[in-house]
């Protein structure tokens, strides 16, 4: 399952969520994407070309909370009544990522594939302002191991107020933007074990 929503929030809580950076602790990270086990491997094709990201955690189950995330939280209690088809349970992880521009990128680039979870949970990329440098979601599945090849089954053009939801085992990868000044997105990975 592929979602896309616009307009999702207020216009107000939109701005908000768009001038969080100014207020977070950000760290540079040289790849967009580490593998999640020892047996991993990064996935690589010629249409790879990542120079990294700046990252913000602001979730994650049982570690960490920042104080801001209670401006994020009444979005995800948006989405469970917008998309009543899944039964959304809790978030495990939210971050704020943010891909700076890459001139040498071109449309068809993208960073590193990868999933972000194995199973029973949905991953939602809400972009925090308009731009470019699309998410590229993949027909392919992680299930152990990255597949041979990819192929695209869509691609989301970031739009300030809008998300994607999919599926966290889905391949996917996001892209750096050749024309806006940065792409900001926040990335979250909501378990669905149990029912709402």
């Amino acid at each position: 399952m592929i979602l896309v929503l616009d307009d999702v929030m207020s216009e107000e809580w939109a701005d908000n969520v768009e001038t969080l950076p100014y207020w977070l602790k950000f760290h540079y990270t040289d790849t967009t994407s580490y593998p999640t086990d020892e047996f991993q491997k990064v996935y690589t094709d010629e249409n790879v070309k990542d120079i990294g990201q700046l990252s913000s955690p602001l979730y994650v189950i049982n570690q960490h909370k920042e104080p801001c995330y209670d401006l994020i939280s009444p979005f995800i209690y948006v989405i469970k009544q917008k998309v009543t088809e899944i039964k959304f349970n809790h978030e495990v992880r939210v971050k704020y990522n943010i891909c700076v521009r890459n001139p040498e990128s071109t449309p068809s680039n993208y960073n590193i594939p990868h999933h972000d979870a194995v199973s029973n949970a949905y991953s939602i990329v809400y972009y925090c302002n308009d731009g470019d440098g699309d998410t590229f979601l993949f027909n392919e599945f992680y299930d152990g191991k990255n597949p041979d090849k990819l192929t695209i089954a869509k691609r989301i053009s970031p739009k300030k107020n809008r998300c994607v939801i999919f599926e966290s085992n889905r391949m996917h990868a996001s892209s750096s933007p050749i024309y806006s000044k940065d792409r900001r997105v926040i990335n979250f990975v909501i378990d669905t074990h149990a029912s709402n």
